[in-house]
């Protein structure tokens, strides 16, 4: 996932795929519940409406906007288990639960 746009001021995260063979975008977004999801989210609507195909979700316990649990992901109705887990990357490497 790539950094991509602000959705109620924090930061979107984006990565191309595919699912039910069809070229998508995967959108992580923190919903103004205080949820991460990772969803699908409708070319030209807002992320976090009933729209969204949504795959995981997972509660953000952190005062900073930037952080996404690494773990803590639950399916939701489009997901599978074991769900997944995270890594922040940066130019310089990348960053996970094993290595904080």
């Amino acid at each position: 996932y790539i950094q991509e746009g602000v959705h109620h001021g924090t930061p979107m995260y984006h990565m191309e795929g595919m699912w039910e063979d069809r070229e998508i975008v995967f959108s992580i977004f923190l919903n103004n519940k205080k949820i991460w999801y990772i969803s699908i989210v409708p070319k030209g609507k807002k992320p976090g409406k009933y729209t969204d195909i949504d795959f995981y979700k997972c509660a953000h316990t952190s005062d900073n906007c930037w952080t996404i649990l690494f773990e803590e992901w639950q399916p939701e109705k489009n997901g599978q288990t074991p769900p997944p887990t995270c890594s922040t990357c940066f130019a310089t490497g990348c960053f996970n639960n094993e290595n904080l």
